[in-house]
């Protein structure tokens, strides 16, 4: 079952901050929250000793515990036979479940219906209190048996209180009948039933017996019995039949992207670069030696191969067997190749295209589910993705897509195509203001992207596009200049800041930007001045807290830079940069009166631990703390694992460190 904060003063610490975005990737994946969780019943098991003041966990015995994911529930006496039923709505099929209670209970019960006077008291006498009083049996007791006061049954005869509440909302989507129902048990007679009203009026009710039905009306101290309900609706079990799952779907992004310059390996293993944007479209397709439906399209793609000629549309089919769990060998899918004699390119996707491929998918949509296979990227002779067709595809399909997306450019003619319709759109103010938005998130959201995956050239193109289109953007300015950045273009980038600032004089983004450039530079006095003015207008923002704390290090001003990280972990302690900042001024520092190598380790691993083990600055600073311990074996041993995952130009840098960590074991031995 799901598990909420143990109080309300429970921090979200890094597993719980791990945990939450497991959660969230499985809900944009589009399944389940809790995976067919069964109802839960439990029975309180009353005030006697031997029941430790627990509640008992009936699910199975009561036949409620269902797979159904649960999510909303109310209690009735549906067939009016002095029990309570249950109505369930749920997440899973069924979505709606009736539960009659067949139990043989000898017992009573009591069931009112309350109407306030419609003054002072609404209607439906919504927040009025009932109190029944009955007498017999203490609840639970056998006639003969002693209870915890050691009087029997017979003896014990007092009277107890039955209360309940009219509320309007019995829980998540509910609404319970607003009929009170007491269970009455072994009680064998009603004394009294006191009311009190929302208004603060109280009234007594009398001669109300067990087993009746009965409306109390504000004001008249009189209980009217009005028998049971009667009906002749009748509920009839039955087997609900699900749609059939559709075997495929095309997703059409409503701002076609221009499409990165990603690789693929061929079957010999070269790394090769899809050709996009060269006056030709490219049908790029997902398979598996495994998958039938996959085959099929491959061998329809060959039998029209002609056809694909003659449109001028290339296909390259990447094959996807050995990767993540798939146990399948790729030697199978070159027989299969070889055999077939498969007239358009074919080469292997490898694990870091295939989660390119995702995110671009991921982009276009709110639920992320994996690709299926076949999956197949359409992009048009212009580099533009203009589809995503999920499961087989027909030739005439993608040659249709294309020469919609050739005529349809504009707002009207982008919304047809992306809703796969013909026809006009009405023109609508509100419409194409949310249309402008989303174009708007799309591009800003695509260069974002590229950026993060180092295709810096091809963000810098798609901020220009931003700012050719939105010249008075301050965020596709500090965006550009970031890239520009990114690419070692100081001066590019710095322009870019300084005409943010003209647009927007209070951006943190921009001063923040600006400032991590002259700190780059080393025009520190600069970097102070707009790193502390972004601090100013946004104190919780904790890129702006780091980068202080990595100038005051530069600067000397180790007290205040310890101050600055340990802020930015108390801001976000989920965040791994703020940990390899200290864990780099610990091991580095040059006054050894704040170099702290067994804090640096700490700090150094738990950063590698929120990045997963796979990211090179955080394995660098963890090899660097090491070897500030003198611990060459694993300084040597997490250095390489840098180098591993870094980037190519980054790793220079990282061997010469290495080179001089064995070199230091060579001559210490290993410590």
């Amino acid at each position: 079952m799901s598990r909420s904060p143990e109080n309300e003063t429970t921090t979200h610490n890094a597993e719980r901050n791990q945990v939450n975005l497991l959660l969230n990737k499985m809900m944009l994946e589009g399944r389940s929250f809790s995976g067919h969780e069964r109802n839960c019943c439990y029975l309180n098991c009353g005030a006697f000793p031997a029941a430790q003041e627990r509640f008992a966990n009936i699910s199975a015995a009561s036949g409620i515990d269902f797979p159904d994911d649960g999510r909303a529930l109310v209690t009735m006496d549906w067939d009016q036979d002095g029990d309570l039923d249950i109505w369930t709505a749920n997440r899973n099929a069924p979505r709606l479940r009736f539960l009659q209670n067949e139990l043989q209970n000898p017992h009573q019960s009591l069931s009112l219906q309350l109407e306030g006077n419609g003054t002072t008291v609404n209607r439906d006498a919504i927040g009025t209190r009932v109190e029944v009083l009955v007498e017999g049996n203490v609840e639970g007791n056998v006639e003969g048996n002693k209870d915890v006061t050691g009087q029997t049954a017979k003896q014990n005869k007092r009277q107890n209180k039955r209360i309940q509440t009219v509320r309007a909302g019995e829980g998540f989507l509910s609404q319970n009948s607003k009929r009170l129902h007491f269970g009455l048990g072994q009680n064998e007679r009603i004394d009294q039933v006191t009311v009190t009203w929302p208004d603060g009026q109280k009234e007594q009710f009398d001669t109300l017996e067990p087993g009746g039905h009965y409306r109390l009306v504000q004001g008249s101290a009189k209980a009217v019995e009005v028998g049971t309900r009667q009906t002749n609706l009748k509920i009839f079990g039955g087997n609900q039949t699900l749609p059939p799952k559709q075997a495929e779907a095309t997703l059409r992004p409503l701002t076609p992207i221009a499409f990165p310059p990603l690789t693929y390996q061929s079957l010999s293993g070269e790394t090769k670069q899809l050709a996009v944007g060269q006056n030709k479209p490219l049908l790029v397709n997902l398979w598996a030696s495994w998958c039938q439906p996959c085959l099929k399209e491959l061998v329809a793609f060959s039998d029209q191969a002609e056809a694909l000629q003659k449109a001028g549309l290339e296909v390259i089919a990447l094959n996807v067997d050995g990767l993540g769990d798939d146990t399948t060998s790729p030697e199978e899918a070159a027989k299969f190749v070889k055999r077939l004699r498969l007239p358009f390119t074919v080469g292997r996707a490898d694990a870091k295209l295939l989660d390119q491929l995702q995110q671009l998918h991921d982009m276009q949509t709110t639920l992320r589910p994996p690709l299926p296979l076949p999956t197949s990227f359409l992009i048009d002779e212009k580099g533009r993705l203009i589809a995503i067709h999920k499961g087989p595809v027909e030739v005439e399909t993608a040659l249709k897509e294309l020469r919609t997306a050739a005529g349809n450019s504009d707002y009207q003619g982008n919304l047809l195509r992306a809703a796969g319709a013909s026809g006009t759109i009405l023109e609508y103010p509100d419409l194409r203001k949310a249309f402008e938005n989303n174009d708007v998130e799309q591009r800003f959201q695509y260069a974002n992207w590229l950026q993060s995956n180092q295709f810096e050239s091809e963000a810098i193109k798609q901020y220009q596009a931003i700012l050719r289109m939105w010249p008075d953007s301050a965020k596709a300015e500090v965006d550009l200049g970031s890239a520009l950045m990114q690419t070692g273009d100081l001066d590019g980038a710095e322009k870019a800041f300084e005409k943010a600032l003209a647009l927007e004089p209070d951006s943190s983004r921009a001063h923040l930007r600006l400032g991590s450039l002259y700190l780059k530079r080393g025009q520190r006095e600069l970097a102070l001045t707009h790193l502390e003015r972004a601090q100013t207008l946004s104190p919780e923002d904790i890129s702006i807290v780091n980068n202080l704390g990595t100038l005051y290090d530069q600067l000397g001003k180790y007290p205040e830079a310890i101050k600055q990280f340990n802020r930015a972990i108390e801001l976000m302690p989920g965040e791994p940069g703020s940990y390899n900042n200290l864990a780099w001024l610990q091991a580095t520092c040059a006054d050894a009166n704040y170099r702290d190598a067994p804090k640096a380790i700490n700090m150094a691993r738990k950063a590698c631990q929120l990045t997963g083990w796979n990211d090179f600055s955080t394995l660098d600073t963890l090899a660097t703390a090491y070897a500030a311990n003198q611990d060459w074996t694993e300084a040597i041993k997490w250095q390489a694992k840098a180098i591993e995952y870094a980037p190519q130009r980054q790793r220079a840098n990282l061997k010469r460190r290495l080179d001089a960590y064995q070199k230091q074991k060579t001559t210490s031995g290993n410590l």
